[in-house]
């Protein structure tokens, strides 16, 4: 019983200080994405402008970040191949 009323209150302590970082941390992958995404789009009109041929997304973003890219759903079919072995779709 001591130590339930030990660890009640360190537990209870502790959720807002995870929420919170859990919070930022959305906030932060967010704002990296949307950097990531305004970057990329300069540098494909940049490209076009150049005559050069656009990035593909789902292979600039699966460098970046897995999860960004199998987040998009015809991303996500495009890993799955890459992953299996179809080095051909990334």
């Amino acid at each position: 019983m001591l130590k339930l009323i030990l660890v009640v209150p360190l537990l209870f302590g502790c959720i807002p200080i995870i929420a919170s970082a859990l919070i930022l941390s959305g906030d932060k992958n967010r704002a990296e994405r949307r950097e990531f995404m305004s970057r990329l789009q300069e540098t494909n009109t940049q490209r076009e402008i150049a005559g050069l041929e656009p990035l593909d997304w789902c292979v600039e973003v699966y460098a970046v970040d897995r999860g960004w890219a199998v987040d998009d759903p015809e991303c996500r079919v495009r890993v799955i191949d890459y992953e299996d072995g179809n080095t051909e779709t990334l």
